[in-house]
């Protein structure tokens, strides 16, 4: 017998909250003044997610024996290669941050690694999902990069990698 994919999504999801949670369980703690500190965001939408992945078992588990074409597990191959694209933006913007904060002649309050990896990013993802029109991706690109940096960057004050 066969898991069905949403067990299997769903148990995946729950793993990853898992490692959210021990990796948040590291923040320090809300003062005594306050009823919120570092880990509060964290936890509750790692709570919510783990929700969700509960949600997700509980009607796989449901569903099995009502879909009997559903127990076989389908990786997309589009899917599978978009999300090691998405990895490898990650890692690239680590990567760009660190060699550009090494040159040291940027004059930000950011090193740049997200600007460049961001805009790169959406560059060839928008194509990738379906965008033609070579004028939109630049302007939904360098659209999106900008007010990603102006709020994160300049609004909430928060040190972009």
């Amino acid at each position: 017998m066969r898991i069905h994919k949403d067990v299997i999504s769903g148990i995946v999801i729950l793993l990853f909250c898992a490692v959210g949670a021990l990796s948040t369980s590291q923040l320090p703690p809300p003062s005594a003044e306050e009823w919120a500190g570092p880990s509060t965001l964290p936890y509750i939408t790692l709570g919510a997610t783990a929700l969700c992945g509960a949600l997700l078992v509980i009607t796989g588990i449901a569903r099995r024996n009502a879909d009997k074409a559903s127990r076989s597990f389908n990786i997309d191959p589009k899917v599978l290669a978009f999300y090691v694209f998405w990895v490898c933006y990650m890692a690239a913007m680590v990567w760009l941050g660190d060699l550009i904060s090494g040159m040291n002649r940027l004059g930000m309050p950011h090193n740049g690694g997200f600007i460049v990896a961001t805009l790169l990013f959406l560059l060839v993802a928008l194509p990738v999902l379906g965008r033609r029109k070579p004028l939109e991706i630049i302007c939904v690109a360098v659209g999106t990069t900008g007010i990603l940096v102006l709020a994160f960057g300049g609004f909430f004050q928060i040190l972009l990698p």
